[in-house]
């Protein structure tokens, strides 16, 4: 199996970073790729290929690439031979490819030489093998890898899922441990250990006593300690003031992302599921399964719409509803839009947030009486396959809502009007100072990287639609937002920065209108 790839065998998920070792391209059968030097360096993973006779390629990298060339305008003599080498290195390029058959029939000596001195990984090309073989090779081998997450997590969910449904809190705790590799516990609100995933797991309850008592009287959403070299982790459970109970999880190592939301999303189907026998709770483990589904983009299975509302999903447009504030208040509202039936409304909590999908002509405002401590972020209309994208808006929105202390902003609300109260002079002034570091890079370049922002934040930041629509490859799309991030000195995973960045490009699309007399008449449309 490929570094980085996922098991799909139902095995422990370890969530790691899609890289491509550099030992799995050179054992690729179709390259014909031979090792001339630095073989031990063969499992630094290799991010991008970039081809360049340039003798001085490096201001084009961002580290991590197999770098090709048919040595063209490579220098003849040793110290400019040494220099070229070692610019590659400081650049973090992960090997050298000499492409043989065009220059020379094999991999200069004085190449040879300054690679082994300098440490970098020289590798040599077979003439029979185009440059654009390697390229393609490393992007089917990601593509291949990000597919196999996305089955595997995708499973993942549905077995957590499917285990509340057949058997309870029981079978969501093993499953939970099997997906982990750890150990894990459900104590219940009175302190009693409700289930176990082995025995080993329950030598953890004397260590964990004062804690685990601690989250259940201040129900305290989650918190993390190590103990003995193990990491825990104890998320409470219940929508009530004081917890109704605690799932512990302890693990060998820090657990990754993926780990972290599978935890969150069992306390949110145990969080309902303490008491199966209540239809109330049984309701509430549907809606919380549903909301948790989803909102991971995994669409529910044949089966688990038996017993999973889907009366809402088929009503036309919807609206996502993101809440934050105290637990209490949050449970209060998420019951409330539960009393308007699964054919107007699902909610559930995940983590320190509620979510709620409601039908397009519910108001969401109306659940809020008495509940001043709530912030709201609701996401436009959208009709159920768009879903994904309208759960990140409410999460914008409703970050935005919390930050301004407002009970509610909506999404759409956020991006009209910006423009038409802004003074257009201002404005331009203020998009080409912020765009200008982009323009040098793109008259330097030839990349056009405000088309490919525009285009990215089209898609809310989704990579793939993106990728398409411009007709590149996602990891290409990938490096420019990078180059872009860094170019800007800004993190465009920020709300205002991508806010900034929408503002300046929608203000230099082609500018303010000033007619004849020199009034200013607007923005264009």
């Amino acid at each position: 199996m490929a570094r980085g790839s996922l098991p799909l065998d139902g095995g422990p998920l370890y969530g790691p970073d899609m890289v491509v070792a550099l030992a799995t391209l050179v054992g690729h059968p179709g390259l014909q790729l031979k090792v001339l030097t630095g073989d031990e360096a063969s499992e630094r993973p290799v991010h991008s290929v970039a081809v360049s006779e340039l003798v001085d390629p490096t201001k084009y990298l961002m580290g991590g690439e197999l770098v090709l060339t048919t040595g063209m305008w490579l220098p003849s003599d040793l110290a400019s031979l040494d220099e070229y080498v070692d610019r590659l290195v400081a650049a973090g390029v992960v090997a050298l490819g000499f492409g043989a058959g065009v220059v020379a029939d094999s991999t200069p000596e004085p190449l040879v030489d300054a690679a082994a001195r300098a440490g970098l990984t020289l590798l040599e090309v077979a003439e029979a093998t185009p440059f654009v073989a390697v390229i393609r090779a490393l992007a089917e081998i990601l593509v291949a890898e990000e597919r196999a997450e996305h089955l595997h997590v995708h499973r993942a969910h549905q077995d957590l899922s499917r285990a509340a449904r057949v058997t309870g809190p029981r079978g969501v705790v093993q499953t939970l441990a099997t997906q982990v590799a750890g150990d894990v516990l459900l104590v219940d609100g009175t302190g009693r250990v409700r289930e176990w995933s082995s025995e080993e797991a329950t030598d953890l309850l004397p260590a964990l006593g004062s804690e685990i008592s601690r989250i259940r009287a201040a129900n305290q959403a989650a918190t993390s300690i190590v103990e003995d070299g193990r990491h825990i982790a104890l998320q409470a459970l219940g929508n009530g003031r004081a917890a109704r109970g605690v799932l512990v999880v302890s693990t060998d190592a820090a657990m990754s992302t993926l780990q972290r939301e599978l935890v969150a999303g069992a306390a949110a189907i145990l969080s309902f599921g303490l008491d199966q026998e209540s239809p109330t709770a049984q309701r509430r483990l549907r809606q919380a399964a549903l909301i948790r589904l989803v909102r991971t983009g995994a669409a529910p299975a044949p089966d688990e719409l038996a017993v999973l509302s889907e009366g809402l999903l088929a009503a036309g447009p919807l609206v996502v509803v993101a809440a934050r504030g105290p637990r209490e208040q949050l449970v209060a509202w998420c019951e409330e839009l539960q009393d308007l039936g699964e054919e107007r409304a699902l909610a559930g909590l995940i983590g320190d947030l509620a979510y709620a999908l409601v039908a397009a002509g519910v108001d969401i405002e109306a659940a809020l009486a008495g509940r001043e401590s709530l912030a709201l972020g609701a996401s436009r209309p959208v009709e159920p396959r768009h879903l994904r994208a309208a759960f990140d808006d409410a999460e914008r929105a409703c970050d935005i809502a919390a930050g301004r202390g407002v009970r509610v902003v909506r999404y759409a609300d956020l991006t009209r009007g910006a423009l038409s109260v802004a003074d257009p002079r201002a404005a331009r002034s203020f998009a080409e100072e912020f765009l200008a570091p982009l323009d040098a890079y793109t008259a330097e370049s030839g990349v056009d990287l405000r088309g490919s922002l525009k285009t990215w934040l089209d898609h809310h930041g989704h990579f793939d639609p993106a990728a398409h629509e411009l007709g590149l490859h996602r990891h290409t799309l990938r490096q420019r937002i990078n180059r872009a991030a860094q170019l800007l000195g800004r993190d465009l995973e920020d709300v205002e920065t991508r806010f900034d960045l929408w503002f300046a490009l929608q203000v230099t699309r082609t500018g303010p209108v000033v007619s004849s007399a020199g009034s200013r008449s607007g923005w264009p449309r």
